[in-house]
């Protein structure tokens, strides 16, 4: 399932959860990529916000790469999200403008509710049960029933 996430959002979330599968293991950013399946150059500046967000480590030289900062347990992908600084559309669903801009619209009030549930689901899935588990199509048993059946409503 795809969501509305920018593309470095997207390879952040990916890079923090295979740090977290690799555990107190130091990973080259080439060795993130490939098992992510992104391109070097996008991962790498995926990192960068995830060392400046203070969620990873970075060590240079030959036996450097990156490990997470603290405990993946204690890192949600709210978290993750924010380290990269996504902020999501700001427009209106049925005017071409800023939400802001003018009086709200008939689906103000249920756009709200849903991007709070998003973001309450989102700082709930933090990245060891995410590192742990695999999704499931919709109607399938799921490793983590809460919390794919709370992000497949959306």
């Amino acid at each position: 399932m795809r969501f509305p996430f920018s593309r470095r959002t997207d390879y952040a979330i990916r890079a923090a959860i295979e740090l977290a599968r690799q555990g107190d293991r130091r990973v080259k950013r080439h060795a993130i990529a490939a098992a992510v399946d992104a391109p070097a150059t996008v991962v790498a500046q995926a990192l960068a916000d995830l060392v400046r967000g203070g969620l990873a480590a970075a060590t240079a030289g030959p036996a450097g790469g990156y490990v997470l900062a603290r405990p993946a347990g204690t890192i949600s992908v709210a978290d993750v999200v924010a380290a990269v600084g996504e902020r999501g559309s700001q427009r209106c669903l049925l005017v071409d403008a800023l939400c802001a801009d003018g009086p709200l619209c008939a689906l103000h009030g249920a756009v709200t509710e849903a991007q709070e549930a998003f973001a309450a689901v989102l700082a709930g899935a933090t990245l060891d049960v995410l590192a742990g588990g695999t999704a499931s199509r919709p109607g399938e048993a799921s490793p983590q029933p809460s919390l794919i059946a709370d992000i497949s409503t959306f």
